[in-house]
């Protein structure tokens, strides 16, 4: 992990990093604008709610992230879970990452339903896409809160 940090710190990922959530956020909040107006389906709902608590968690985390450091606190596993996991810290944290990890999967999904659907394929089977990658991203998610929560595969 700590080759990736070393990564997402240098001089250049960082600010590139922050100029995409800044994209992200200037061209989803027209989207969910113009499609909020209008009767949508299920799937562009979710899209939408997803969207929205995304951009807020991850201006969330960003702010929590460039506070601690201006602080001079180390912003590790520990910063984000506590030293005995989320239970034993800060326990409003885990709905706050349980729901970040697994919207963002089902808001790539819905997202992949729209592109699929405009290039021809069938109603069913881009539905049938969003529950697969929905019921993959939820895998992932509980596997995720169950380390963050401080369970720990224990080798022998």
């Amino acid at each position: 992990m700590e080759w990736l940090r070393l990564w997402y710190r240098s001089g250049w990922v960082e600010p590139a990093l922050f100029a995409l959530l800044l994209v992200m956020i200037a061209t989803g909040a027209p989207m969910v604008a113009q499609h909020s107006r209008r009767s949508t389906d299920a799937f562009r709902a979710i899209q939408m709610a997803t969207g929205v608590y995304l951009a807020l968690f991850l201006c969330a985390h960003l702010l929590a992230v460039l506070g601690a450091r201006s602080a001079g606190i180390e912003t590790d596993w520990v910063f984000a879970t506590g030293p005995n996991g989320l239970l034993d810290g800060i326990g409003m944290l885990i709905p706050y990452y349980i729901f970040a990890v697994f919207f963002l999967v089902l808001h790539v999904g819905c997202g992949l339903r729209i592109v699929l659907l405009k290039h021809g394929v069938t109603k069913a089977s881009a539905d049938k896409a969003v529950y697969t990658i929905g019921g993959v991203g939820l895998i992932v998610t509980m596997l995720m809160a169950i380390a963050a929560l401080g369970a720990h595969v224990r080798s022998s």
